[in-house]
């Protein structure tokens, strides 16, 4: 019943009919003449099925756990179907994120690029049930979402780099990649544009906190709206491709945003200064009104005591630094933006605010940010992590009592 006048959606974006590729999900609504297409796709090892193989609602791939939706799906899943634990399948994923179909890896992809997040061995069943061990690779795409393969090399060495993956017979082979398209510019939303180049209305965004491989990794997936008016400069692109139509349609960030990081309020800072290189510290800190304490026993952190501070993680970080302060007198104009000496600046939606007493109380009570909208009950302190024109935020804000 589908024809050129039904309307369509792909991935939440109205589409066409030549829009539609091979091997996307389309449910069809003859009474609306509505066809909604989805194109999410997961990679990886087949582990088990529950809650068993002759009966598999439920499977394990790479880890992850996903509810069986179509009868295809189910077929080549079962016992009596063709795929066996330790295959590498893609999982072809419906309206709900469940299995629709399943297709197998032996097709060789030409490309599969994401952020490489964990390497090394693991323990896996093959189809005979036996365990064996074998390399594999993890990567986050720019969808956000977590893929892993499995490999014939150890890629310790390529951790938290952009890598382009091909597969063929189920085995990934991976090289860094930093294919860039050529893209750079200002990002602008309502045109869809990154400079000089059209973006796809459904781009995917993944922006990453960090390439060196010996840090934790960090990446957070993001939407168009949140890098508008961002100029995005050639070092902060790490990958750019492009679709048929030429339109950017995938695009990894080199922290454009910051948003990847945890942010919190340092309450005790304890360095200690030891023979040589030697150099240890114990650090007492708040994230979302939760006090943390972090004994570094090889490393001292830059951070002061009472001022906001960017962490790597919330608990054990590799990373930690002082937020940047606004000077001058703070007014809170709303729950997104506050200005301060005649900027404005934006907050983040995740904005922690922080009432004391007395400016010399070391008790932080984690308020809403409604209390303090254009009041002058505060003196207010406020924290970012870099200019709004380059992506950064509000992050913190003492609200100090006025007596």
């Amino acid at each position: 019943g589908i024809s050129s006048a039904t309307r369509m959606t792909r991935g939440g974006s109205a589409c066409s009919l030549s829009d539609i590729q091979n091997n996307d999900i389309l449910y069809y609504v003859p009474e609306l003449d509505m066809a909604f297409v989805y194109n999410n796709k997961i990679t990886g090892v087949y582990e088990k099925a529950s809650p068993n193989k002759d009966n598999p609602t439920e499977i394990v791939v790479s880890g992850e756990t996903y509810k069986v939706e179509g009868a295809q799906a189910f077929i080549k899943l079962s016992s009596g179907g063709s795929l066996n634990y330790g295959d590498t399948v893609t999982l072809l994923l419906g309206r709900t994120n469940d299995v629709a179909d399943v297709i197998t890896s032996g097709i060789e992809y030409t490309e599969i690029a994401g952020y490489a997040v964990a390497t090394g061995t693991k323990t896996y069943t093959s189809g005979d049930l036996k365990d064996y061990s074998g390399y594999y690779i993890r990567i986050i795409t720019p969808d956000g979402e977590a893929h892993e393969y499995t490999c014939s090399s150890d890629y310790e060495d390529y951790k938290n780099s952009i890598v382009s993956l091909s597969i063929n017979n189920g085995t990934a082979t991976a090289r860094v990649t930093s294919d860039r398209s050529g893209a750079y510019g200002v990002f602008k939303a309502n045109a869809m544009t990154l400079g000089d180049d059209s973006v796809s209305d459904d781009v995917q965004i993944l922006d990453v906190g960090t390439t060196d491989k010996n840090r934790q990794s960090l990446y957070t997936k993001i939407y168009p709206s949140r890098i508008d008016g961002v100029n995005l400069s050639a070092d902060k692109i790490l990958y750019a491709h492009k679709d048929a139509s030429g339109e950017i349609d995938k695009l990894i960030l080199n922290d454009a945003t910051g948003d990847s990081y945890t942010f919190g309020i340092a309450t005790s800072v304890k360095n200690i200064s030891g023979f040589g290189t030697t150099a240890s510290g114990t650090y007492t800190y708040i994230v979302n009104g939760t006090e943390q304490i972090f004994n570094s026993t090889s490393a001292m952190y830059p951070i002061t005591s009472g001022v906001g501070i960017r962490l790597s993680s919330i608990q054990n970080p590799d990373i930690m630094s002082n937020l940047n302060e606004i000077n001058g007198t703070i007014q809170i104009i709303s729950e997104t933006a506050l200005t301060a000496n005649g900027k404005t600046y934006a907050i983040a939606p995740d904005v922690q605010v922080y009432e004391k007493e007395y400016s010399t109380s070391a008790l932080y009570r984690m308020i809403p940010i409604s209390e303090i909208i254009n009041s002058d009950s505060h003196s207010l302190y406020a924290y970012y992590d870099k200019p709004p024109s380059s992506g950064g935020r509000v992050r913190i804000i003492t609200a100090v009592k006025s007596r």
